[in-house]
């Protein structure tokens, strides 16, 4: 019977850092969604040798992505009054709290 023998090649750190920043010259950026669609290893490999994805790329020097919800937040103009207003979902709430609340 034929046995297999798997040869383990061991990655440094340092592998996987320019293996992020690859990536990340790519796209212009990187997530872990990308990393998993273009990067040689598997993001959870990745966590697990630096504790985390956000210190992973901290220590290749590489900025996240930000968030889907950050996109959307920040100033909105409400439809009723015209002030501005600071919005978690700049999509969905288009109107300000006082006339929201008043009718």
């Amino acid at each position: 019977m034929l046995e297999k023998t798997i040869k383990r090649t061991f990655l440094s750190k340092e592998d996987l850092l320019n293996d992020l920043r690859r990536v990340a010259e790519l796209g212009g950026g990187i997530s872990t969604s990308i990393y998993g669609r273009s990067g040689y290893h598997s993001v959870s490999h990745i966590q697990r040798r630096f504790g985390s994805w956000t210190a992973a790329l901290k220590m290749a020097g590489l900025d996240t992505l930000p968030s889907k919800k950050s996109l959307f937040a920040g100033p909105v103009i409400c439809l009723k009054c015209d002030q501005t207003f600071e919005s978690w979902d700049r999509r969905k709430n288009r109107v300000c709290p006082p006339c929201r609340n008043s009718g």
